[in-house]
């Protein structure tokens, strides 16, 4: 099961199962350096999973793999979108640049045990 809510952005997934979501934006006119960062955090706000995204017509793929749902614990984690105009990076990972935190960030996913095999 993968359930992802318009109205709030919360994504509700099982462990193990794989899907993706797309995110649109609108208002914001991507730079050919612009880049978005998508980050998933535990309760003590330790990065689970990232990527850093080139927009395509203003928009992104995030998808989640078996091998990322299934490594995850139970329970509920924070998301945020953040547009990075001119990022800097250091080791693959951006380290600078100018942030800009999609509204209503943080957003939710919430991780389901397994409810069996196909």
């Amino acid at each position: 099961m993968f359930i992802v809510d318009p109205e709030t952005k919360k994504i509700t997934i099982h462990q193990g199962d794989t899907d993706s979501v797309i995110y649109h934006f609108t208002g914001f006119e991507f730079g050919a350096n612009d880049r978005v960062l998508w980050t998933m955090r535990n309760e003590k706000k330790q990065v689970v999973k990232q990527h850093i995204c080139t927009p395509d017509d203003g928009a992104i793929t995030i998808s989640f793999t078996n091998d990322d749902t299934d490594s995850l614990a139970i329970g509920t984690y924070k998301y945020d979108v953040r547009i990075v105009a001119n990022p800097v990076y250091e080791d693959g990972k951006i380290v600078d640049g100018t942030f800009i935190t999609t509204p209503g960030s943080p957003f939710f996913v919430e991780i389901l045990p397994t409810v069996g095999q196909i």
